[in-house]
C-alpha cells in the first residue's frame, strides 16, 4: 500500500490540502484489509509511514483514504460507487464536505452523479446544497445531477432556503430548479425560509415567482407561520411583498388569530395596523379576545380593547370573554376586563 500511494504522491499532495481531522473511529474501514485490529493497526502503521515521507499529517493521509478509497487510489475503480454502512458513496461524502476537487475527480472516473444514499435519500447535490457549498452545487448540475431530485422529503432548493444558503438557492433557481417543489406535507422553499427568518432567501424565491400564498396541507401560509412563531421582521417582508393579510387556514384562523393566541403583541399590534380584522372569527364564532381570555393574555386583552374589539362578543356557546375568564378561574382578567366595561352573557342584548 504505501508503495502505491508514493506512486500517486502529486495527487495525495493535491487532495490533501484541504484535508479533515478525523479520529480512527469516525473511518470506514480499509477495504478488505481490516478484519481484525492488528491488521488495522498495521494499515494505520503504514498509512502513517507515507504520510512522514510526504510532510503531511497521519490522520489527513487516512482521511483521504477514507475519502478515495484504498481502489482509488491504487488505480482500479471498479468500485467508484462503492457504499459505507449508510449508504454512502464517496461523492456523497466528497460533496458534504465542499471538495470540489475530489467531486471532479470521482466524476471524471465514473462516479453516479445521482447515487442515493441508502436511509434518506439524498444524492451528492442534496449534501452540497445542505451545507452550502455552492462550487460543488454548480459542478453536480454541469455534470447532469436531477435539480429537482428528492430526498425522503425535500428538494436541493428546500434544504438550501432551510438553511439560508443563499448563494446556492441563487444557483439552484438560475438553473432551473422548481420553485414552488412541494415536501410531503406541501410545504414549499418558502415556508422553510420563513420558518428559519431567512428574509434574504424570501426575496430571492419571491422574485423567482414563488408562491406567497402557498399553503401547507392546505392550512398554513408563510404569513401564519411568521405569525405564529412571532417572527416579526418576516411578517413585514410578507405584507410588503403582498401576502393576503385576512387568509384564512383550517379552523378559519387568520394570521392575527394565531399571533394573538401565541401572545405575540408586537406583531397583533403591526397587523392590526395593516388592516387585520380584529373582530374575525373562527368555526366557533371565536375570536382573539375569547382567545386571550382563555390562554390568560392580559397584554394581548389590553391591546385589542386598545384597537376597538368588541368587549361583549358571545362564542357560539353564548360566552363572552369574562364568561370565559370567570369559567377558568382566571382572577385577574375577570377584574381586568371589569375594569373595561366587560358584562356576562346575561347581560348582553
Amino acid at each position: 500500500m504505501a508503495e502505491a500511494l508514493m506512486a500517486n504522491k502529486e495527487e495525495i499532495l493535491k487532495l490533501c490540502q484541504a484535508g479533515s481531522t478525523v479520529t480512527d473511529n469516525q473511518i470506514p474501514g480499509l477495504e478488505a484489509q481490516q478484519h481484525d485490529n492488528r491488521a488495522r493497526k498495521k494499515d494505520w502503521a503504514s498509512l502513517d509511514n507515507v504520510a512522514r515521507m510526504l510532510s503531511l499529517p497521519a490522520v489527513r493521509t487516512r482521511y483521504l483514504v477514507a475519502e478515495l478509497g484504498v481502489k482509488r487510489l491504487l488505480g482500479n475503480d471498479d468500485s467508484i460507487d462503492a457504499t459505507n454502512a449508510a449508504g454512502e458513496t464517496e461523492l456523497h461524502i466528497a460533496a458534504a464536505k465542499g471538495r470540489t476537487d475530489l467531486v471532479r475527480l470521482l466524476l471524471d472516473r465514473g462516479a453516479t452523479v445521482d447515487a442515493s444514499d441508502k436511509y434518506n435519500h439524498q444524492t451528492a447535490l442534496h449534501r452540497a446544497a445542505h451545507n452550502g457549498h455552492v462550487e460543488v452545487v454548480q459542478v453536480l448540475l454541469d455534470r447532469g445531477a436531477t435539480i429537482d431530485a428528492r430526498d425522503n422529503n425535500l428538494t436541493a432548493l428546500h434544504r438550501a432556503a432551510d438553511r439560508g444558503h443563499i448563494g446556492v438557492v441563487k444557483v439552484l433557481l438560475d438553473k432551473g430548479a422548481t420553485v414552488d417543489a412541494l415536501d410531503s406535507k406541501s410545504g414549499t422553499p418558502l415556508h422553510r425560509a420563513a420558518d428559519r427568518g431567512h428574509i434574504e432567501v424570501m426575496n430571492v424565491l419571491l422574485d423567482s415567482g414563488a408562491n406567497i400564498e402557498a399553503t401547507i396541507d392546505g392550512d398554513y401560509t408563510a404569513l401564519h407561520w411568521a405569525a405564529m412563531e412571532g417572527n416579526i421582521k418576516v411578517v413585514k417582508v410578507l405584507l410588503d411583498r403582498g401576502a393576503s393579510i385576512d387568509t384564512r387556514g383550517n379552523g378559519k384562523w387568520t394570521a392575527f388569530h394565531w399571533a394573538a393566541d401565541r401572545g405575540h403583541v408586537d406583531v397583533v399590534k403591526l397587523l392590526l395596523d395593516r388592516g387585520a380584522r380584529i373582530d374575525a372569527t373562527t368555526y366557533r364564532n371565536w375570536n382573539s379576545l375569547h382567545g386571550a381570555a382563555m390562554r390568560g393574555r392580559a397584554n394581548v386583552v389590553e391591546v385589542l380593547l386598545e384597537y376597538g374589539a368588541n368587549i361583549d362578543c358571545k362564542t357560539s356557546e353564548g360566552e363572552t370573554a369574562l364568561d370565559i375568564a370567570r369559567r377558568l378561574g382566571w382572577e385577574s382578567g375577570v377584574e381586568l376586563l371589569k375594569a373595561k366595561g366587560a358584562r356576562n352573557a346575561e347581560s348582553v342584548p
